[in-house]
């Protein structure tokens, strides 16, 4: 998650593929790698423990964000027939690069060993005719096999290198699966990130690096989601909006035990009776709202869905939290705290803390967490039936008490 946080300042593409995947670590390969998941469900990051373990904080960045972009460029597509192996892989590699040093803000100089990796002067520093730094892999895997057809340039001790291993690449095509992960990618997508990652498109597009017109029109048609009305009916129908149950005497049912008896013998019994106060009565909700770093981008997504509960049926109160919670200030739109870490039994703490300082008189009648289930605690809740959380789609379980309400957030938007 501290990760996913950092990766947005790079751009919010990134960070929106390392949350939907999973990191792996393996011996079968020596640095890194990209795949996906057999199922279709998310990708798997592929790290060698030992590479992984020699790259600072930035170095690490880096190669998430180089296994992101074969992604977003559809390599695995493009690359998938090519004759050449050394060509494609030298081209993807080109791209990669310059890409994220030239558009996305890091420091060649940073980068790890970044003097022995793919770049158009290290490939072409011989060529007498200009390449340009801002194209497509198709470009630079037709100049490279001009150059130096199914070899490498260097003596064979100098060979330029790889950030990565590629052959995962030509298996993920294989029963659609890279399609499958780029419909759940842009089903979870919020607005903002939407915006952001047309914004690329349109930069992409212009630069001859294409992201792939399936990408793009993939974008364009995204389907609109069920209004939150939906959900909203159903969160009503589980409160009854009753205040107690109790037995009280009445006369009008005989007794159940004294049916066999003379119709001469009437005594009265015991019934079960719910208490109504219809008047001014609202169910009381609160509402808290992930802001932790791997759900900070949401953080409009979820505010809209928490104002849109009708407010002449619910008393609701907003809060955000990570590792401490903050009431929200309606006036101010921007008031989100947020950021860090992840806690779930700071959520019941905090509601017994607001009963021991008299902020509310009882236990509320409904608590809704919006969240990606992610944290480092496991909340069981003393009223677990009360409790209702709604995961985002590439989401955890296991830190949810299995008696809470647990419903999935893009399966009602």
């Amino acid at each position: 998650m501290d990760i996913a946080l950092q990766l947005e300042c790079y751009h919010a593409i990134f960070s929106k593929l390392w949350h939907m995947g999973k990191p792996v670590f393996t011996q079968d390969i020596s640095t890194a790698a990209i795949k996906f998941n057999k199922n279709g469900d998310f990708l798997e990051f592929v790290f060698n423990y030992d590479f992984w373990k020699s790259l600072d904080a930035n170095n690490k960045l880096f190669v998430i964000c180089h296994e992101a972009m074969h992604v977003i460029l559809n390599h695995g597509h493009r690359s998938k027939d090519s004759k050449n192996k050394n060509a494609a892989n030298v081209a993807m590699d080109i791209v990669v690069n310059h890409l994220l040093v030239d558009r996305f803000g890091f420091i060649r100089e940073k980068i790890l060993n970044h003097q022995q990796y793919c770049w158009i002067d290290t490939i072409f520093k011989n060529k007498k005719s200009k390449i340009n730094s801002d194209e497509s892999y198709e470009y630079y895997y037709n100049n490279f096999e001009k150059k130096y057809g199914d070899g490498m340039p260097g003596d064979g001790t100098t060979e330029p290198k790889l950030v990565d291993n590629h052959d995962y690449l030509n298996s993920t095509q294989e029963d659609g699966l890279q399609k499958q992960i780029y419909e759940k990618f842009l089903q979870e997508m919020s607005e903002e990130e939407s915006k952001c990652i047309k914004e690329l498109l349109k930069e992409s597009n212009e630069s001859g690096r294409s992201l792939g017109s399936w990408f793009d029109i993939s974008l364009k048609n995204k389907k609109t989601k069920k209004k939150w009305e939906t959900v909203i009916k159903k969160w009503e129908l589980l409160d009854k909006n009753y205040d107690s149950i109790k037995d009280v005497e009445q006369w009008a049912r005989i007794n159940r035990r004294m049916t066999s008896l003379s119709e001469g013998m009437f005594l009265p019994s015991n019934q079960e009776v719910i208490e109504f106060e219809f008047e001014n009565k609202k169910i009381d909700v609160l509402f808290f709202i992930d802001t932790s770093g791997s759900c900070i981008s949401y953080k409009d997504r979820f505010f809209n869905s928490a104002m849109s509960l009708d407010k002449d049926k619910f008393q609701v109160r907003i809060f955000s939290f990570d590792t401490a919670v903050e009431e929200f200030d309606l006036k101010n739109k921007n008031s989100f705290y947020g950021g860090g870490g992840t806690s779930f039994v700071i959520l019941e703490n905090y509601i017994y803390k607001m009963i021991e300082t008299k902020q509310i008189t009882k236990y509320p009648n409904a608590v809704f967490v919006i969240t990606d289930g992610y944290a480092c605690d496991v909340i069981k809740p003393k009223y677990p039936k009360k409790w209702h959380w709604f995961l985002t789609e590439y989401s955890s379980e296991s830190c949810i008490d299995k008696n809470c309400n647990i419903f999935k957030l893009n399966n009602y938007e």
